[in-house]
């Protein structure tokens, strides 16, 4: 693990959760911890990231996938993305 690696991993697996999934980002980014959020969107239809693409927050990534998943291989890729010394999971829908 690098020096500029982050504590926490807060891995957001979402699919059509976009009604939600600004406030859950929101109050990540929110506490005050050397965390990164990563969002896997898993191939939603309800444009659930493109809020968060405009947010522009350097601790924001996302990554969109075109075709389903499902739930344990989208968490899956968050885990192998995580570059913190730990991970959290937050569903799309939890603050």
């Amino acid at each position: 693990m690098n020096a500029s690696a982050p504590e926490i991993s807060v891995c957001i697996p979402v699919h059509n959760a976009g009604r939600h999934l600004s406030e859950a980002v929101a109050s990540v980014l929110a506490q005050d911890a050397d965390a990164e959020i990563l969002v896997q969107d898993d191939a939603s239809t309800d444009g659930a990231v493109d809020q968060l693409a405009r947010l522009r927050e350097p601790r924001v990534h996302i990554c969109r996938e075109r075709r389903r998943l499902g739930a344990a291989t989208t968490r899956t890729h968050l885990i192998d993305r995580a570059r913190g010394r730990y991970v959290a999971f937050l569903d799309a829908d939890d603050v």
